[in-house]
């Protein structure tokens, strides 16, 4: 029997997310797209998806990841969690217990 060669993707098992793209991405999409260049093309020759290309276009100049901040249930009992943490030597299941959650 002959065995077969499985070629695996390379984005098998990563989530599905853009890839950030460095500050010389961008201004080379930037460049092509002042040529005269269009997405599609963008696309075939940066190897990146038509939304990105899009997107980037968009914003016009490259600009850092913002993430946004958030208030969680925890804000304010870090004091409280830091003891428990030590008291209970790291068991995460005694503290979530002790929260009554």
């Amino acid at each position: 029997m002959e065995e077969q060669e499985v070629q695996s993707s390379p984005r098998l098992g990563l989530p599905r997310r853009d890839e950030m793209k460095t500050p010389d991405d961008v201004s080379a999409m930037v460049r092509l797209k002042g040529l005269g260049w269009g997405a599609k093309r963008i696309v075939a020759e940066l190897g990146c998806s038509k939304n990105t290309v899009k997107r980037w276009l968009r914003y016009g100049d490259w600009r850092p990841c913002v993430t946004p901040s958030r208030s969680n249930k925890l804000d304010g009992l870090s004091d409280w969690l830091a003891e428990r943490f030590r008291r209970h030597r790291g068991n995460a299941n005694v503290i979530r217990q002790g929260t009554g959650a």
